[in-house]
Order: C-alpha cells, then sequence, then structure tokens
C-alpha cells in the first residue's frame, strides 16, 4: 500500500481563512464532544487558558502541571518557607 505525498490543503478564500478554518472546525468538533461540565478554566491567577479534564476523578487544575501547576506550587513553597524564615 503506497500513501499520496504530504500536500497543503487549504479553505476559504485567504491565507488567514485556510489556516483559521482548521483551528476553528477543531475546536467545535472538541467542544461538540465533551460534556460541559469538563471544560475548565487553568486555576493558575496568571492564566488565560482553557482545557477539557479528561482525568478520571475530574478534579484537574491546571492547563498544564509542568508550567501552570509548578508555577503554583514553587510559590507556595517559597511562600511558606518566607513565612518560617529560612
Amino acid at each position: 500500500m503506497h500513501r499520496a505525498p504530504p500536500h497543503l490543503i487549504t479553505y476559504g478564500q485567504n491565507a488567514v481563512q485556510g489556516v483559521l478554518y482548521p483551528i476553528v472546525r477543531s475546536l467545535f468538533e472538541t467542544l461538540a464532544s465533551v460534556s460541559s461540565d469538563r471544560i475548565r478554566i487553568c486555576e493558575h491567577d496568571d492564566c488565560i487558558l482553557h482545557f477539557v479534564d479528561t482525568s478520571k476523578s475530574g478534579k484537574r487544575r491546571w492547563c498544564s502541571m509542568e508550567t501552570c501547576g509548578n508555577r503554583h506550587k514553587a510559590a507556595e513553597f517559597y511562600a511558606k518557607k518566607k513565612q518560617r524564615g529560612n
């Protein structure tokens, strides 16, 4: 079985529409396929991102543990350290 070589598929009448269409379509497909109570806002104060909570418990707090979750935990650690006077 041979696959066709990769090629660019464009949508819309101009480059902006061609780029935005797949993004918007993917967003709508995602929103239509998940329960609205699983769409969350990241709890980090400086983050504006939303995410779909796919955890079993449904208690995910951060858009990304590697960025926002880590920043929050580091800030808590340094605040506690400062409070202890160390």
